[in-house]
């Protein structure tokens, strides 16, 4: 069950934050040192998908996904390498995507 609610005045929170905190990394989306051609993406809680959407851009090499609860319905066009599942993560990531299937997994 998730508790809060999933309209849109939590969507543009949720992406107000999303700004917040890339400000503060420097403008960037990813800080964590990883392949320069990453294959595999995935961003449990993905919330408003925000952060997926702009990664997908930004890593055209990679399959980038977003994982949550409910249905993510991003509030503008997402790039062909960008997906959304719903499922829960606590029932674990590797029934869901294999062992050592992922270049990164990011979560905050």
């Amino acid at each position: 069950m998730y508790p809060l609610p999933h309209d849109t005045t939590e969507i543009c929170r949720l992406n107000d934050m999303h700004y917040m905190f890339w400000v503060h990394q420097g403008h960037r989306n990813i800080i964590a040192p990883i392949d320069p051609k990453p294959q595999q993406i995935l961003d449990l809680g993905t919330g408003s998908g925000r952060w997926v959407c702009e990664v997908a851009v930004e890593q055209p090499t990679a399959r980038v996904i977003g994982l949550d609860l409910v249905p993510v319905d991003p509030l503008e066009e997402v790039a062909y390498n960008c997906e959304f599942n719903v499922a829960d993560f606590n029932d674990g990531l590797v029934k869901l995507y294999g062992i050592d299937s992922m270049d990164l997994v990011h979560s905050r």
